[in-house]
């Protein structure tokens, strides 16, 4: 099996879903302060320099530093090599 991946694409539907997530689920309804919308509007520009998926998940640790809380963590997976237009090709 085949499948074309757009990652700018995934970023930016992973971003919009990271500050959906924080915002309803994050543990002080108050988000210790941060106005959200203005934070998540401040970042959103980057989003159109991101070349790999290590330079996204550095913009998500970035991003979420901002709440101000000690044990919020962002892994990402190896995929940092897979372009815009390239294709996956899964094998048994």
């Amino acid at each position: 099996m085949e499948v074309l991946t757009d990652p700018r694409a995934e970023w930016k539907q992973e971003y919009n879903e990271v500050w959906r997530i924080e915002r309803d689920f994050f543990y002080d309804p108050n988000l210790h302060g941060l106005n959200l919308p203005a934070t998540r509007k401040q970042y959103e520009p980057y989003l159109e320099n991101i070349g790999s998926r290590i330079d996204f998940s550095y913009l998500l640790a970035e991003m979420l530093v901002e709440l101000t809380v000690g044990h919020m963590y962002n892994t990402h997976a190896h995929r940092s090599a897979v372009r815009s237009g390239q294709s996956w090709v899964a094998r048994r």
